[in-house]
C-alpha cells in the first residue's frame, strides 16, 4: 500500500451513500475521463515515470485512465463497492491500479507522488481538517508535481442538486 491508514478506515462507512450508487453492473458515473484528465496529460505527460494518486477515486473512471496513458496509478475510495468496481475497471482495460479503502479525512499521504487527483470529493473534508490534510498534500507533492483537485462550490445562480451528501461541507 503507498501509504498508511492513521485512523479507523470504517468511520463514516454506515453514512456512504454510495455504496448503494455503486452497487449496480452499470456505473453511475460512467466510465469515461473527465476534461480535466486532459489537462492533466497536458501539464505533466507520462514521458517518464509518475506516480499519480486518485483520491476518492469512486468507480476507477479516472484511476484507469490514467493508467491507460501511462501513468503508475494508485486510488482510494471509502466506497467498498467503489473499490471493488475500480479493481474490474482496470482488469478489463487491462492496467494496474494499485487501489484500496480509506477515508480521506483520516488518511495521510506517507510517500511522494508526482500527481495528486481528485474531482468532486474534497468538499467531505470539514474545514477544521483541510488545513493539516492540504499541508499533508502538499508536502507529499515531488518537485515539479501537480495537484489538480476541482472541488464543488456554492453559485447562488444554481439550484443545489437533490441528492446532496450528508457529508458535505462548504
Amino acid at each position: 500500500m503507498a501509504a498508511r491508514l492513521t485512523r479507523n478506515v470504517g468511520r463514516n462507512h454506515m453514512i456512504n451513500p454510495y455504496d448503494t450508487k455503486y452497487d449496480q453492473e452499470t456505473y453511475y458515473w460512467g466510465v469515461r475521463p473527465c476534461s480535466m484528465c486532459f489537462d492533466v496529460l497536458k501539464l505533466l505527460p507520462p514521458d517518464r515515470p509518475l506516480r499519480l494518486l486518485d483520491i476518492g477515486c469512486g468507480e476507477g473512471r479516472h484511476a484507469v485512465f490514467f493508467a491507460r496513458n501511462g501513468y503508475e496509478v494508485s486510488a482510494f475510495d471509502l466506497s467498498e463497492k467503489g473499490v471493488e468496481k475500480t479493481r474490474l475497471l482496470a482488469d478489463r482495460c487491462r492496467v494496474q491500479v494499485k487501489v484500496f479503502r480509506a477515508d480521506l479525512n483520516w488518511f495521510r499521504l506517507e510517500e511522494e507522488y508526482d500527481i495528486l487527483f481528485s474531482t468532486g470529493v474534497l468538499h467531505h473534508i470539514p474545514a477544521s481538517n483541510r488545513q493539516e490534510i492540504f499541508e499533508n498534500y502538499k508536502c507529499m507533492t515531488r518537485t515539479g508535481g501537480l495537484n489538480a483537485f476541482s472541488v464543488f462550490v456554492t453559485k447562488p445562480f444554481i439550484e443545489p442538486a437533490p441528492d446532496v451528501e450528508p457529508t458535505a461541507h462548504k
